[in-house]
C-alpha cells in the first residue's frame, strides 16, 4: 500500500458533516475579516493571537529559515474559513489550524514533533491524522466542532508486510471503524473518504 502523496472518505452523508459543527448565518464580510485577520498573521503580525500561543507551538511563518504555506477551509461549518498552516509539502515537519473569532486568532492544534503522525485537511472540510509506521498505516478522519474540539469520524488501517510484526498470521490487514474488511473494501473506503478529497498544490499558497 503505497502512502498517500499530499502535492496533489465510504461516501459521506450530508448529515454526517452537518453533525461536524453549527451552521451559522455567517456572512461573506464575516469571512472577509477573518481573511484579512489571517493573511496580517501570516505576514507576521501576532497582535490578533490570543492566550492559545501559551498553549501550542506557534513559529514565526515569515522567518525566511523555513518555508511554510497555508489554505482556508472551512473546518467546523460555520460559514467562516479556518487558516491552515503546514511547513510546504512535508506536514510531517509542522502543521497546525487556527480559527477566528470575536477579533482574535486561536490556535485550535499546532505540531512540530510526531513526524510519522501528521495531520491535513481534505476539500469536504474533514481533517485526517495520518501514522505511518514502518508497514503499518492508520487514517483517523476528523471534524472540527465549533470550540476546536475534534469529532471522530472515521478509521482505516492496513498492513500489507511484516517487518515491524511479531506475527504474519493476520498479515495483510485491511480494518474500516476497526472491522476486518477486504483489500478492494479497504481500497475502496479509502478512495471515498480520503484520497478523492486531497487538496491540490493549487490550494495552497507560500508564506512570503
Amino acid at each position: 500500500m503505497k502512502r498517500i502523496k499530499l502535492i496533489t472518505t465510504g461516501i459521506l452523508g450530508l448529515s454526517l458533516l452537518a453533525a461536524c459543527g453549527p451552521l451559522k448565518n455567517q456572512t461573506s464580510n464575516e469571512n472577509d475579516v477573518a481573511h484579512k485577520a489571517f493573511e496580517k498573521f501570516v505576514s507576521g503580525d501576532t497582535s490578533l493571537l490570543d492566550s492559545s500561543k501559551d498553549q501550542w507551538f506557534v513559529p514565526e511563518f515569515s522567518d525566511e529559515a523555513f518555508d511554510y504555506e497555508y489554505t482556508f477551509l472551512d473546518l467546523d461549518g460555520d460559514k467562516t474559513d479556518e487558516l491552515l498552516i503546514q511547513m510546504e509539502d512535508d506536514p510531517g515537519a509542522f502543521n497546525s489550524v487556527f480559527h477566528y473569532a470575536d477579533g482574535k486568532i486561536v490556535c485550535w492544534y499546532s505540531d512540530s514533533v510526531e513526524a510519522i503522525c501528521y495531520s491535513y485537511p481534505l476539500k469536504n472540510g474533514l481533517m485526517v491524522e495520518e501514522y505511518d509506521y514502518g508497514d503499518q498505516i492508520s487514517y483517523d478522519i476528523y471534524c472540527y466542532q465549533s470550540a476546536g474540539e475534534k469529532e471522530p469520524v472515521n478509521h482505516l488501517f492496513v498492513q500489507e508486510e511484516f517487518s515491524n510484526s511479531d506475527s504474519e498470521s493476520n498479515i495483510p490487514e485491511y480494518k474500516v471503524m476497526d472491522k476486518d474488511v477486504t483489500k478492494e473494501a479497504f481500497e475502496k473506503e479509502l478512495k471515498e473518504s480520503v484520497t478523492d478529497y486531497l487538496l491540490d498544490r493549487s490550494d495552497w499558497k507560500k508564506i512570503g
